[in-house]
């Protein structure tokens, strides 16, 4: 029996050692996401959205906003670090990076 080991170790592979990490076209719609956001998305956002900004918890919507027009505006990517980010009842440093993907040449996404 042959097993293609790539497509079988390699979801898990991401699932475990890639950062939470977030695609999204230049309107800030939602089209992909990692297994692990739920941790930086806000649970008291009333209404369901496939905007990021308003999914994304407060306590670093600013800088996320701040780095996406960074990136849009001189198509490169962007990093902030240190953020500081409070979650399961403990404070986080995350580092964000933003950045243009090489997807497709009809549409940036970020």
């Amino acid at each position: 029996m042959t097993i293609n080991l790539r497509h079988t170790v390699e979801p898990q592979a991401l699932d475990h050692f890639v950062p939470a990490h977030v695609v999204v076209n230049v309107e800030g719609d939602v089209l992909h996401h990692s297994p692990h956001i739920d941790k930086y998305l806000d649970p008291t956002a009333a209404l369901p959205s496939r905007q990021l900004l308003t999914m994304v918890r407060r306590d670093f919507r600013s800088e996320l906003e701040s780095a996406l027009r960074e990136a849009a505006e001189h198509r490169r990517p962007i990093v902030r670090q240190n953020i500081n980010v409070e979650g399961d009842d403990r404070l986080q440093r995350i580092n964000l990076s933003v950045g243009p993907l090489p997807v497709d040449q009809r549409e940036v996404l970020y």
